[in-house]
């Protein structure tokens, strides 16, 4: 894992379950990736839960899971797209290794952990900058060719990130709390 994210590496380390196989082939990958993204989903409206009491907060992690189903759309479509020999082909090693520390993550532990608006910030902008940085330049470079697909997912992927920006100041953020479900 890159050094840039260790609160990450220190949430997967503590939240660690193996609930997705490792992927050895590009068509596992992606079945794999769709499978994440539809957890990624669900974290999301979780989030979203929590949070409700907070109109910009929920509203953010709605768009946000909306977000989510853009994206599995977009993979599914790349999965579609495979002849029977690329979905056999092996993906790249680092690529596989930075989709199973993704997957060894176990979301209820990482949602038990969140008590603020601060500490769901935290934990999304660690998650999803990883996820961008360990598989968005494979997925981009071998699924979707063309330039303006790219620019287009390049961008929809930056305004899903930035939507985090709508959640204010650290400050501010720690002090909304979030509300579990008994």
């Amino acid at each position: 894992m890159p050094d840039t994210f260790p609160d990450l590496t220190m949430t997967i380390t503590k939240a660690r379950r193996n609930i997705m196989p490792t992927p050895r082939t590009v068509g596992e990958l992606l079945d794999t990736l769709i499978a994440m993204e539809k957890a990624s989903q669900d974290f999301h409206l979780q989030l979203h839960r929590m949070f409700a009491h907070h109109p910009t907060a929920a509203e953010v992690f709605w768009a946000m899971a909306a977000d989510e189903a853009l994206h599995i759309w977009m993979l599914q479509q790349a999965r579609d797209s495979l002849t029977p020999q690329q979905a056999a082909s092996p993906p790249p090693p680092e690529v596989i290794q930075k989709v199973a520390a993704l997957g060894a993550i176990n979301p209820e532990k990482i949602l038990n952990d969140i008590q603020t608006l601060e500490n769901a910030y935290q934990t999304l902008h660690e998650l999803e900058a990883y996820e961008f940085g360990a598989v968005l330049d494979f997925v981009l470079s071998e699924f979707f060719p063309a330039e303006y697909q790219r620019q287009f997912l390049v961008s929809q992927l930056r305004d899903h990130m930035g939507r985090l920006e709508r959640l204010g100041p650290p400050e501010w953020r720690q002090e909304i709390l979030a509300i579990k479900e008994v």
